[in-house]
């Protein structure tokens, strides 16, 4: 045998030993058959894959609706609590306020005047509060005028020697006393007065 036909046969021995030839000689469709097989295992493994990541991803969504579903329960029982605490401060029935249905825009109303009644209140106590500190005021110099003659700077008259003196220079004691009352009280109803008006 020549060398080109030993060449020859063992060409044809690695074509026979090929993957894809199941036999001696493999014929065209039996290749076609083995690649398009070989093709529906990959496209099954690749449906398969795409399954499961549908899967997960459903699985996600589901547990994202959870969350959300339990949030929005959370804030509609907070909403029906904030409704019949507005319905009691308004002196409403919580269990039917408000008549119209529309709880959100009725508790924002209900806030609302609320918030006002609040200001009002607040600038009228601040205005209590301004007055009773100038009174507060006044009062504490009438006190300190109180303890402006302590005894031992100023002893106490000897109301029976200082009659008979004022009698002998033809005064009274009375009209005197009256004289530095007078002088006195005008004095504290001028402040008093000042006090009062300024607290109108």
């Amino acid at each position: 045998m020549s060398d080109e036909l030993k060449m020859g046969y063992g060409r044809f021995d690695e074509v026979k030993s090929h993957p894809l030839i199941s036999g001696p000689l493999a014929t065209l469709d039996e290749r076609n058959a083995a690649t398009i097989a070989d093709l529906r295992t990959k496209l099954a493994e690749a449906r398969l894959e795409r399954d499961v990541e549908a899967a997960d991803d459903l699985a996600t969504l589901r547990t994202q609706l959870a969350a959300m579903t339990a949030g929005r329960d959370a804030l509609q029982t907070s909403m029906n609590e904030l409704r019949k605490t507005c319905a009691e401060i308004i002196g409403a029935d919580p269990q039917t306020w408000p008549d119209h249905g529309n709880a959100p825009l009725a508790i924002a109303a209900c806030l609302g005047l609320r918030d006002a009644e609040l200001q009002k209140t607040t600038a009228e106590r601040d205005a209590a509060l301004a007055k009773v500190a100038v009174l507060r005021d006044q009062m504490e110099k009438f006190d300190q005028w109180s303890q402006a003659y302590p005894t031992d700077v100023f002893p106490e008259l000897d109301l029976p020697l200082a009659h008979e003196l004022l009698k002998a220079g033809g005064m009274s004691l009375d009209r005197l006393s009256a004289g530095a009352m007078r002088h006195t009280i005008s004095r504290v109803g001028e402040l008093a007065r000042n006090a009062l008006e300024a607290t109108k």
